[in-house]
């Protein structure tokens, strides 16, 4: 993969930060480990890190506990295990969290839209049926929609409902134009024949 596809200085330069001072992960709102490379266990450093901003003694120490309590401190570095925790510290940086945080999620949705972009190849070509092909080629399509969405948005989309809430959302009542018959914002179709008074009345509704 070409390096559009991995933002690797951004994510040494965001845990080296994070490893000295765990809470600002807040700063980081949206970033999940899922979008980090688990290469040299990136994914496991960032959840302990998340893991221990409630710790009275929030630091890379007790990031080392929580991932000597987890199992994964062998792993990090590539076996470089405690050490490679202070290779990323010397690498910190003092920009922006928030900016280097998107750059890495921004990396993962190219990731997760090459993998979907290949399953649609693959379900076109190796799919005889034609409706399952096209539906299951759809599906994948509507995922890939939804990549293109901000990647550091993972909450809920504000405003949306369940359908039946929708429909059962009692509606707010708007004044009348014509009393009983005509509310703001409502239309009204009126067929007469010409010159009976329809663009009278229509006036008389402004």
């Amino acid at each position: 993969m070409t390096d559009l596809m991995w933002a690797r200085t951004e994510e040494v330069t965001i845990l080296g930060t994070l490893l000295l001072a765990p809470k600002r992960v807040e700063e980081t709102t949206g970033l999940v480990a899922e979008h980090f490379d688990p290469a040299n266990g990136h994914q496991a450093i960032f959840t302990a890190i998340t893991r221990v901003t409630d710790a009275p003694q929030a630091d890379h120490l007790a990031v080392l506990q929580e991932l000597t309590r987890s199992g994964h401190i062998q792993g990090i570095g590539k076996g470089k295990g405690a050490a490679y925790l202070h290779e990323l510290m010397e690498l910190r940086g003092s920009g922006d969290l928030m900016w280097l945080a998107r750059a890495i999620a921004q990396c993962a949705a190219r990731r997760t839209m090459s993998l979907g972009a290949r399953r649609i190849i693959q379900i076109i070509e190796g799919q005889p049926d034609w409706d399952v092909a096209m539906e299951t080629a759809a599906a994948e399509l509507l995922k890939l929609e939804t990549t293109v969405d901000d990647p550091m948005d993972t909450g809920p989309i504000g405003g949306l409902s369940l359908l039946g809430d929708f429909v059962d959302k009692p509606r707010r009542a708007l004044p009348w134009v014509i009393p009983g018959l005509l509310r703001r914002q409502e239309r009204v179709m009126l067929i007469a024949r010409p010159g009976t008074g329809k663009s009278m009345v229509a006036r008389q509704c402004v």
